[in-house]
């Protein structure tokens, strides 16, 4: 069996990164490298409070937090405010907890297994974030604008992005949520130009026609 090798434009183009996918690549190795320098036990409570938060922000925000609906009407605002608010609750119980657990592990986890488990917190953390950047940017972002469309990455946070979204209950929150759709797809437009430029540049085109001769039919000779 004969292998082709892949032209190099074909690598270079799978490996061409957006300044989107940058930024994402950007803050996730940013929390990796501070989950190494903290270590463990530094990251488990603002996980904690990302993920608790979040999710008790998608389920409970309206019973929890109801004078946030006389603040706003809109939706994506009031679920915002709550999650910040229950993030910074959150994360002061979880630290007032975790006062004791913290020491008791000082003394049981060694310096190495604390750093690797710290990158892994830090990973963790990077998820959630990007997710939720990639939610909000989706929701403030022109509808036209193909920024979380063409990335390299937007395959994978779009599917992260939608399966985040299903954890909210209020189906209200979840539409306001959701990454603007353009009216007219972009590819529509590009053909409708491409099409356009064509007739430009033959504005009279000509049609070649052929007639094919008849062939008469001679009687036989005798």
């Amino acid at each position: 069996m004969n292998i082709s090798p892949v032209p190099q434009e074909v690598i270079m183009e799978s490996l061409q990164l957006s300044g989107y996918d940058f930024v994402v690549v950007g803050i996730f190795l940013l929390f990796v490298g501070r989950g190494i320098w903290l270590g463990l036990l530094k990251q488990i409570v603002p996980l904690l409070a990302l993920y608790l938060g979040y999710i008790v922000a998608s389920r409970y925000h309206t019973e929890l937090l109801p004078f946030l609906t006389d603040l706003s009407t809109n939706p994506k605002v009031v679920f915002l405010s709550a999650y910040v608010i229950l993030f910074i609750a959150t994360y002061v119980g979880a630290a007032l907890a975790g006062k004791g657990m913290a020491y008791v592990m000082q003394v049981t986890v060694t310096p190495w297994f604390d750093r690797a488990l710290g990158a892994i917190m830090g990973s963790a953390k990077a998820v959630i974030v990007i997710v939720l950047l990639h939610i909000i940017l989706g929701t403030i972002m022109a509808p036209e604008n193909q920024m979380l469309r063409t990335c390299k990455t937007c395959g994978v946070l779009n599917e992260m992005a939608e399966a985040t979204r299903k954890i909210i209950r209020d189906e209200s929150v979840q539409e306001a949520l959701r990454q603007q759709e353009p009216a007219i797809a972009i590819e529509t437009i590009q053909d409708l130009i491409n099409g356009e430029q064509n007739s430009e540049t033959d504005p009279n085109p000509t049609y070649e026609m052929t007639i094919e001769p008849e062939h008469e039919n001679t009687p036989d000779s005798q």
